[in-house]
């Protein structure tokens, strides 16, 4: 079974670090309006999807605090559209939100492509502008090590510079259901982020545009 402290340790050999969500825009009150308002979700382990959906109501209304409409971000979960609106010179792929993989649990010789979307987004829908990609894992006692490293090694292509994705942030959120044991730990959400190069255009054009 993968306990919190075996997250950590996977998590910093994928170069994600623990921390308190300060540096990534409007996750931290997001995640406390979680942890407050649905603490029985996360407590008796509701599924991914029902948390992630919650999360993704407290994070729109965080990150888009004193924004006009039409700068306003869009938070969504499994996103799986194309964008629409883009010029002839911009790249199609940039536009998808959403990776497709090959051979998640197919038998040997039997592989085959899969589409594997974020579990929440913030972004500007129809657009190359994507600003924070969020997957979410609640531990289970059936939870293994291979799960986790799956879910932060799409992170990792989801921010990576290239890819065609490039999110400006990154973040591993694992919340721990009471029947799992936390070794002595009361916090049951553990949160994990990577922030590209301070160099990256990406970053150095949301940091502006949350000024």
């Amino acid at each position: 079974m993968v306990r919190l402290a075996d997250v950590d340790e996977i998590a910093r050999e994928h170069h994600f670090a623990g921390t308190d969500a300060g540096s990534l825009p409007g996750l931290s009150e997001a995640l406390a309006s979680l942890v407050e308002r649905d603490g029985e979700l996360l407590a008796r382990g509701a599924a991914e999807r029902a948390i992630c959906h919650r999360l993704a109501v407290y994070l729109e209304a965080t990150v888009n605090q004193g924004r006009r409409d039409r700068e306003r971000w869009h938070v969504d979960c499994e996103y799986n559209l194309f964008g629409s609106r883009i010029g002839e010179t911009e790249c199609i792929d940039s536009l998808r939100k959403w990776m497709a993989v090959e051979g998640i649990n197919d038998a040997p010789g039997d592989e085959q492509i899969h589409s594997v979307y974020p579990d929440v987004i913030v972004h500007h829908r129809d657009t190359t502008t994507n600003l924070l990609v969020i997957e979410m894992k609640v531990l289970r006692p059936s939870t293994t090590r291979n799960e986790i490293e799956f879910d932060l090694r799409k992170l990792n292509v989801f921010q990576e510079t290239g890819s065609g994705f490039e999110y400006s942030f990154a973040a591993f959120v694992v919340v721990a259901p009471r029947d799992v044991e936390v070794d002595g730990d009361t916090a049951r959400v553990a949160l994990f982020a990577r922030s590209p190069d301070a160099a990256n255009s990406t970053l150095t054009r949301a940091a502006k545009e949350l000024d």
